[in-house]
């Protein structure tokens, strides 16, 4: 995972369109070189070998380019009244990947489902069930989770569904709390692509990064919205989850900075102390 480079406003802008032009036009299915070299494997027909040897080379750039870091989430504009609930239980179910993901040094993740109980206010009550797919460090998608998200969406009891993962903490640095360039093409091609009946689901990411281990007790998240009818992306740094008694608590907010390159604390007040 790279660091995020300093960059200008037009550059960072510039990367934005290309991952959602990645988003609305790329076959996800084909940015894994193993389903792609199966097919190019399993023909004996030269033109249809060619074609697909070109999809392959055309593909392994733009992965090139995916599995760079080079935006950070907290230089995305705040999402207009822009608010995020989770349930006791969700935030409990985050709290424990955030802690397994430094002992294990591994991705952890799932998928979150909720409703919109007011504009761009989101309540996440419930997660997956299945299990992800194991590969290498990475959180992946089963085709089990897969077909638990479309059994919630043909529900018609959600409107809301976000993809969660961890990054490991790795060396204080701001390149482990931030977004991969395929992170964010994730989160842009669920909105573009996935099967959605009437475009009534919303899509989402969030990445959550726990601390230096022995340090602090504070995890990093953030949530990512991409809007789709303007090809824009928004973070959420809104957070709240409700106690055993039911109290909305608020997550401490944080925030790059440019000279330190870490993510710094910009306050602490209702914060809640996660890791424990």
């Amino acid at each position: 995972m790279l660091k995020p480079a300093k960059r200008n406003k037009d550059e960072t802008n510039t990367i934005l369109k290309n991952i959602s032009a990645y988003a609305q036009s790329v076959n996800s299915e084909y940015l894994n070189t193993d389903v792609i070299n199966e097919k190019i494997n399993a023909t004996s027909n030269i033109e249809e070998r060619k074609r697909l040897m070109g999809i392959k080379k055309n593909y392994l750039k733009i992965l090139n380019f995916l599995n760079k870091s080079d935006i950070c989430q907290y230089d995305l504009p705040e999402l207009p009244n822009g608010k995020i609930y989770l349930s006791q239980e969700v935030f409990e179910k985050l709290q424990s990947y955030a802690k397994k993901t430094n002992s294990k040094d591994h991705e952890f993740g799932c998928y979150l489902f909720g409703k919109e109980i007011k504009n761009n206010t989101i309540l996440f009550d419930d997660f997956n069930k299945t299990q992800p797919q194991i590969f290498s460090t990475e959180f992946n998608t089963s085709e089990e989770m897969e077909e638990e998200i479309i059994e919630k969406i043909d529900s018609k009891k959600i409107d809301c569904v976000c993809h969660v993962h961890t990054h490991p903490y790795r060396g204080g640095m701001v390149y482990s709390s931030t977004p991969s360039n395929y992170d964010l093409f994730t989160y842009a091609w669920f909105q573009e692509q996935h099967y959605n009946p009437n475009n009534r689901i919303s899509f989402m990411g969030a990445l959550i990064t726990p601390p230096e281990p022995g340090k602090s007790t504070y995890n990093d998240i953030c949530f990512i919205f991409y809007d789709r009818n303007t090809k824009s992306f928004y973070k959420i740094t809104n957070i709240w989850y409700f106690s055993k008694n039911k109290e909305p608590i608020k997550l401490e907010k944080k925030q790059y900075d440019n000279d330190t390159k870490k993510v710094i604390l910009l306050y602490q007040k209702n914060d809640i102390k996660t890791g424990n």
